[in-house]
Parts: structure tokens; C-alpha cells; sequence
């Protein structure tokens, strides 16, 4: 059955009255996969083929009208995994709420992004692939444990998010996750997540925050972020800025930007990107990272695109970084071992939306 052919046959399935109460249904995805040949640069860990799905995930949102500007809205989202044939329905957020024109939208839900991590991710032109920004945004290197990783492109559970209507181009955004919702007394795990994004026909402008309290027994872990982008004819200036801290039993400062370039040629897009995570307070220091990359897509039409990419990673002596963070790329081969290695690969994928 084809994805029309679903999205018709849906409201027959349903109830006649659930079908009368809905004012409209949304069918949407993104499947991405691609084959990348990779250099681990890790001892016993020889050139290796993979084949990635990046994100790929499905869902459904809907709205009800209800009157006076207002509405209820919901959603659930799957990720997918193409290249394992695996996937869990509302493993990529589910919610309920009420959405008003003039006063904003309320949404009650798990697995939700966070106003943080979507504050700049229309900044990274390799969202989604191998060189995804989060090869430096969004970690931390200094201990090398997996736990230290990808700290801030996490999604929140047991959240309640307020979303604001646009104030003259700003959109404000803040979400509250308890993660304590067993009552635990030896740590109180919870989330606050804050987003400010301006736009104004081709500038845009976003400063976040996000605080994670008792993430593991008494860490308290925070990161703002400082985002730009500015489009000028067919070309795409972005920059990150992000400072990052932790305290408690591992302690550590550090900053990190990101800066891309994305050019429109007809049906090719041409991008490039440089990250550097700078080294941190922490015991050893020399933990820094650079992340760059090269490609482009080939657009076969408004959905469909085939893409070629090559990323390298480079960790200073004591640097852990990983490629293709949060992705569904292979991360636990790219991982590196130890400090000081190298991974690098080239990409070839093809991605349609829906």
C-alpha cells in the first residue's frame, strides 16, 4: 500500500466520530540512508563499509478546530531504522495540547525536542549525515565516556512545552522535563530547556539555554548557544557559538562554534562546514576537537536528493569526539578508542521526504 493510499484509507479505518471530531491529519517523514566507507584511525579497527539509515523516522499530527482561534493538536513520530529494519512508535516524541492564535501552544508529552537542540539545527547543512554538527556541538570530550556525549541533543521526557505566537519575528520557547517521577531522594533529575529565535525575512537570530539538574547522582550540566544566519542571493552564511559547562564530580568548561555555507545552483546544493571544540578546564586539558566537511545534493525534485559527502574528525591527544553523533550512523564503530584519533569517512546517500 502506498502512502497515499494510507492517508485515504486512515478515516475509513477510524470510528465515524473520532474521524467527525478531527479536522485534519498529516502524514510525514524522512527516510535517509546511505553507504559510507570510513577511516576509524583506532588500533585492531581496519577501513570499514557501512550502510547508515541518518534519522530516518515517520509519523502523524493532527489538529482539531475548536473555536475562538483555538485548537488541539497531537502528534507521535517513529525513528526508523532502515538499514536494521528496526523501529518503536513514539520513540521520537509523542504529545497532546491546545494551540491558541493569539496566545501560543501548549504541548504535554514524552521524547519532545527541546527548544535548545531546535534553536540550530537549521543551521547545520549536514544535518542528519556522517558530518553532522554534533560531531562537535553538543558534546563533551573531556572524560571520554559514552554518558559525555551528545549531552545536549537529547530529548525531553515527562515535558511540558510552551511555545509562543511571533512577536514582531521572535518565537519564544521554554520546556520543563521531570525525570524524578519516582520520587527519588538521592537526586532530583530534571530539564529546563529556553529558546529565543528571531527571523526576519533573510536573518535569523537565536539564543538558547538548557540546564540538565542531577543527570547522574549530584552533575549539574548547562550549555547556551548563540546562532546566526544570513542569506544573500542563493548563497547561506550560519555561524554557532557554544559554551558549555559542568559541575560536580566532573568538572569542566568549555566552548565550541561551528561556522557552514550553503550555495543554491540550479538543482545542486554545495555546502561546506568547520567546527572546533576548544580545549576544557578538565584534568589533562588537551581535549579539543576539529570537525570539517565537504558535499553536495543533487535535487531530482522537491523531495527526492542524492548526496555525496567527506568529513574528517580530528581530537587533540586527549580528544574523544565521535562522528555522526545522534544520527544513526554507526556511531559505536566511529567511536574512537582512545584519545588523539582521527576518523574520518566519505558518504554516499540518498534522502526523500514526505
Amino acid at each position: 500500500m502506498t502512502l497515499k493510499q494510507l492517508a485515504l484509507a486512515l478515516p475509513l479505518a477510524l470510528p465515524s466520530a473520532a474521524f467527525a471530531a478531527t479536522s485534519s491529519v498529516d502524514i510525514y517523514g524522512l527516510f535517509s540512508a546511505s553507504v559510507d566507507i570510513v577511516n576509524f584511525d583506532a588500533p585492531n579497527k581496519s577501513d570499514e563499509m557501512l550502510v547508515s539509515s541518518h534519522a530516518s523516522r515517520f509519523g502523524f499530527r493532527g489538529s482539531e478546530d475548536l473555536g475562538g482561534g483555538l485548537s488541539a493538536v497531537w502528534g507521535t513520530e517513529v525513528g526508523l531504522s532502515i538499514d536494521t529494519n528496526g523501529g518503536e512508535w513514539g520513540s521520537r516524541g509523542s504529545f497532546v495540547g491546545l494551540s491558541s492564535k493569539n496566545l501560543g501552544k501548549v504541548i504535554l508529552g514524552g521524547q519532545l525536542n527541546t527548544p535548545h537542540k531546535m534553536s540550530t539545527v537549521r543551521l547545520d547543512v549536514f544535518s542528519d549525515s556522517l558530518a553532522d554538527y554534533n560531531g562537535i556541538i553538543g558534546q563533551a570530550s573531556n572524560t571520554g565516556a559514552a554518558g559525555n556525549r551528545a549531552v545536549f541533543d537529547a530529548r525531553g521526557s515527562n515535558a511540558i512545552q510552551y511555545t509562543s505566537p511571533s512577536l514582531s519575528g521572535v518565537v519564544v520557547d521554554v520546556m520543563y522535563s521531570q525525570k524524578n517521577e519516582g520520587g527519588s531522594t538521592t537526586n532530583d533529575p530534571q530539564l529546563w530547556s529556553l529558546a529565543a529565535n528571531y527571523s526576519n525575512g533573510p536573518l535569523y537570530l537565536t539564543v538558547a539555554w538548557e540546564k540538565d539538574f542531577d543527570y547522574a547522582t549530584t552533575n549539574d550540566r548547562s550549555d547556551w548557544k548563540f546562532g546566526a544566519a544570513y542569506t544573500f542571493g542563493n548563497t547561506r552564511l550560519a555561524g554557532v557559538y557554544e559554551r558549555m559547562s559542568q559541575t560536580g564530580s566532573g568538572v569542566y568548561d568549555r566552548n565550541a562554534y561551528y561556522v557552514s555555507v550553503l550555495h543554491k545552483m540550479g538543482n545542486i546544493d554545495l555546502k561546506a562546514a568547520y567546527g572546533r571544540a576548544g580545549d576544557s578546564d578538565a584534568v589533562g586539558g588537551d581535549d579539543g576537537a576539529n570537525l570539517w566537511a565537504v558535499g553536495g545534493d543533487y535535487n531530482l525534485s522537491k523531495r527526492t536528493a542524492i548526496y555525496a559527502i567527506y568529513a574528517s574528525l580530528n581530537n587533540d591527544s586527549n580528544g574523544r569526539y565521535t562522528m555522526g553523533q545522534g544520527t544513526g550512523a554507526n556511531t559505536g564503530a566511529i567511536t574512537p578508542t582512545g584519545g588523539g584519533q582521527d576518523p574520518s569517512g566519505f558518504s554516499l546517500g540518498v534522502r526523500h521526504t514526505f
